[in-house]
């Protein structure tokens, strides 16, 4: 009978051992080959109010293996300007690797992120599942997401990123910014009707960079892409003699 009752309670704790186990690779973060039953690629898990912050998170399945991506919004007060902000962190798999100012000039009585979101106009600002793209390319998974910011002068960004959350771009291409006009008789931009910086194309990504050499500004068009899975950088064309408008 002690032989018997002993091995039950064996039995028992090696159970619990394995389920402390379990729980714990899985709460750490570490990614397991998955199949979404639902056939969902991409699934909200949460969506919290916390004071200040607004935090999503959601399931992103991408080459056979569940990551998360994490949306949080916050507010952020500059009492001496009286005016605040709205802050984006985009988190994946835990790590930080956007960091954007995608509101300015909050009312300071926006006390809360719940008081900034009951606001429609800022609401639909926020990223949400339709925003979160899986792009295909040589084969892999990549998530594509364009970022909006809004203030004195509207500014908007592409972010490209790997199933590691390396960026493509570092610190994302600008599509626009209205903050900056150039002045050039060269037809360099990708809109025939206002200054569009870059565009997203077949899983590449075409961008003008402002290069500053003491008083000398050019515009550097590169392509960046992925090859062999590896990110690279080629520099198309340098347009000189660009001026800024005061």
């Amino acid at each position: 009978m002690k032989k018997i009752l002993s091995l039950i309670i064996g039995i028992i704790a090696l159970s619990g051992i394995i389920g402390i186990t379990v729980y714990t690779l899985n709460s750490r973060g570490v990614r397991r080959d998955v199949v979404n039953s639902q056939g969902e690629v991409i699934e909200l898990v949460s969506s919290n109010f916390n004071g200040n912050v607004l935090a999503e998170l959601y399931n992103v399945y991408l080459n056979g293996q569940r990551h998360k991506i994490k949306f949080e919004y916050k507010v952020q007060l500059e009492k001496e300007l009286n005016e605040g902000f709205l802050e984006l962190l985009v988190y994946f798999d835990g790590g930080n690797i956007i960091n954007e100012n995608i509101i300015s000039k909050l009312d300071i009585e926006d006390v809360s992120a719940e008081e900034v979101f009951s606001n429609e106009d800022i609401n639909n600002i926020k990223l949400n599942i339709d925003d979160i793209q899986i792009i295909k390319i040589e084969d892999k998974d990549y998530i594509l997401l364009e970022i909006n910011c809004y203030g004195n002068y509207n500014k908007s960004f592409y972010f490209l990123f790997d199933d590691l959350g390396d960026l493509l771009v570092p610190n994302g291409a600008v599509i626009k910014d209205e903050s900056v006009y150039y002045i050039t008789d060269l037809q360099i931009f990708y809109d025939d009707s206002e200054q569009i910086l870059a565009k997203y194309e077949d899983g590449q990504i075409y961008v003008l960079e402002p290069l500053v050499e003491e008083d000398k500004i050019s515009l550097v068009e590169c392509k960046y892409y992925y090859e062999d899975g590896k990110a690279k950088r080629d520099v198309l064309n340098t347009y000189e003699d660009i001026k800024i408008a005061e």
